[in-house]
């Protein structure tokens, strides 16, 4: 999980100026090379649910967010940074980052 939140961070920070740049950059962290366009669709649905989960949800967005409550990243949205933290679940998940082949 802390894997996972700290690429989301470096993502959300780093990763460009709209969902598809960052998308495209996590991607290529993970995996070392862009995804292909049916991988970019099902990236850009997951984060618009995980939006949808996290609008509202404080808490979750903190817990999903933050290894530690008492440092919580300053100067960010977690509504927005939450979402981001189970994109990148997903691609640390996946097979081919996991692998490497």
């Amino acid at each position: 999980m802390e894997a996972a939140q700290g690429l989301a961070l470096r993502v959300f920070k780093e990763g460009g100026a709209d969902d598809r740049s960052k998308t495209l950059y996590a991607f290529r962290l993970c995996t070392g090379r862009l995804p292909d366009e049916f991988e970019q669709q099902k990236l850009m649905a997951l984060l618009e649910d995980q939006r949808k989960y996290f609008d509202g949800r404080t808490a979750a967005a903190v817990y999903v967010t933050s290894p530690d409550l008492n440092k919580l990243p300053e100067d960010l949205d977690l509504h927005k940074v939450a979402p981001w933290v189970m994109v990148a679940r997903v691609l640390l998940n996946l097979d081919e980052t996991v692998t490497k082949e």
